[in-house]
């Protein structure tokens, strides 16, 4: 600790501070009063203890516990990215089997009313075959998708609506209100269809000879809102006999439960009737938790998020 001898006169002690851990050897030598030095003096063995954080058992039980954080850390991501595969696979087999449930309900009810349509007007049921056709090009386009472009919904929707508007002859009338921004944000696959069936059925069933049907969609501040609306009433007259699958029954449950898995808490769904329209709302929130929007960035619709061009098309 000294790189030399330290002359202390006639002092008789000496303080070292700060002393790190180790072996000390202390030396003394003195002299009488004609100035004779005894150089062979005399020593002592001195030794530090380090402190119990500066031990070599401490220091491997605190490596030790560090690893033994990095290893539970890294187990309990693993186990989370894990659990989160696991919800994942099981939503998105859930929204499967909840897609698929619509494609038997849509293509029974289209083929009952090509077989009747046959009897009356074999070229009608030709051109019925065929938007049919078109509309089942979409689904196995899409059979394995769980969520869609509103675009590609509102095609699929105008596709059946032409088939069914060979149904209805003159009897019914659909207008469009469609925000171009609104167009590219991603839904659940088969969400607009089954609404718009709905509609005309339930529309056929209590409003007059003569019905409406009204398509709106609206993107505003990152929120999505689809409104379905036909005239009539949510009460079926009292002559007709309920269905197994009523048009506000099972179809409206999977929508609302498709909703539910890919949305949360972010959405709404309202029925209700009012002024002798039956309305159907649904809104998304796509800000949500993380605040980012979520689009579908397909084809050429990246333009519509630069501008709104709202139209309005009556059919």
């Amino acid at each position: 600790f000294d790189a030399d001898w330290n002359d202390v006169g006639t002092r008789r002690y000496a303080t070292y501070t700060n002393l790190n851990p180790g072996e000390y050897t202390f030396r003394v030598k003195a002299a009488n009063h004609d100035g004779l030095w005894n150089e062979k003096g005399a020593s002592i063995k001195i030794t530090i203890t380090p402190p119990f954080w500066a031990t070599w058992w401490f220091k491997l039980i605190m490596l030790s516990l560090v690893l033994l954080t990095i290893r539970h850390f890294v187990n309990y991501q693993a186990q989370k990215r894990n659990l989160l595969k696991t919800k994942a696979l099981a939503h998105l087999t859930q929204l499967k089997l909840l897609r698929n449930q619509m494609n038997p309900h849509f293509l029974l009810n289209t083929l009952s009313s090509i077989r009747a349509l046959v009897l009356i007007d074999k070229e009608q049921a030709w051109q019925m075959i065929s938007e049919l056709s078109e509309f089942f090009r979409y689904a196995l386009q899409n059979f394995n998708k769980v969520e869609a472009s509103l675009n590609d919904e509102i095609e699929a929707a105008q596709n059946y609506i032409c088939i069914q508007k060979i149904c209805f002859h003159d009897s019914l009338n659909v207008s469009y209100h469609l925000d171009d921004r609104a167009r590219e944000c991603v839904v659940p696959a088969f969400l607009l269809q089954p609404l718009v069936e709905n509609a005309i059925k339930h529309g056929a069933m209590t409003s007059s000879e003569h019905f409406k049907i009204r398509i709106r969609t609206i993107f505003e501040k990152g929120v999505l809102s689809i409104h379905v609306s036909n005239t009539g009433s949510l009460n079926s007259p009292p002559n007709d006999t309920p269905q197994k699958d009523n048009v506000h029954g099972t179809s409206l449950r999977n929508i609302k439960e498709r909703l539910g898995i890919m949305f949360q808490d972010r959405f709404a769904f309202k029925l209700f009737e009012e002024n002798g329209w039956v309305h159907l709302n649904i809104q998304i929130n796509y800000e949500g938790k993380n605040g980012k929007k979520k689009f579908h960035t397909h084809r050429t619709e990246l333009a519509y998020a630069k501008e709104s061009s709202e139209h309005t098309v009556t059919g």
